[in-house]
């Protein structure tokens, strides 16, 4: 893992407080956890590739917008999960990312419950779609060729 200034400070604060909020979507939330987490593992090479080859692509667009919502969760789910944060346990109080920084208030309670029930949905669509296409037997033809990329 990159060193992304791990140390949680506990310092007056300058400047407004930035609050994360989960993102509306929960496709949205997947989406950036993912990045987030392989950007972690891989390094900030991974996240300029990302840049460029998904430029234009909405669901990337919190790359793009730093005064987001979107952006403000990305960037802190970067530090949570630096820090020793899971996708489905964080810590909620407040803390700084750089010293004499603002405050970042992280989602609370209520957004974890989210998080976990949105995991949970997650898993059981996944689920269902496995079984469809166990069921469906092998592709064949024209069918076959079709597709995630």
């Amino acid at each position: 893992m990159g060193n992304f200034g791990l140390c949680v400070q506990r310092l007056p604060a300058t400047g407004a407080d930035v609050v994360v909020a989960l993102p509306d979507e929960a496709r949205t939330q997947h989406i950036i956890d993912c990045t987030a987490k392989y950007v972690l593992q891989d390094g900030c090479k991974l996240e300029q590739y990302i840049m460029e080859r998904e430029q234009g692509i909405p669901e990337f667009a919190f790359l793009f917008q730093p005064q987001s919502p979107e952006h403000t969760y990305y960037r802190w789910r970067l530090f949570s999960l630096a820090n020793g944060d899971e996708l489905l346990r964080w810590r909620t109080e407040p803390f700084q990312m750089i010293a004499g920084g603002p405050r970042w208030l992280p989602p609370g309670r209520d957004a974890l419950q989210v998080a976990q029930r949105r995991s949970q949905e997650q898993g059981r669509l996944a689920a269902s779609l496995a079984e469809a296409a166990a069921a469906s037997g092998p592709r064949r033809g024209a069918d076959a060729d079709v597709g995630f990329r």
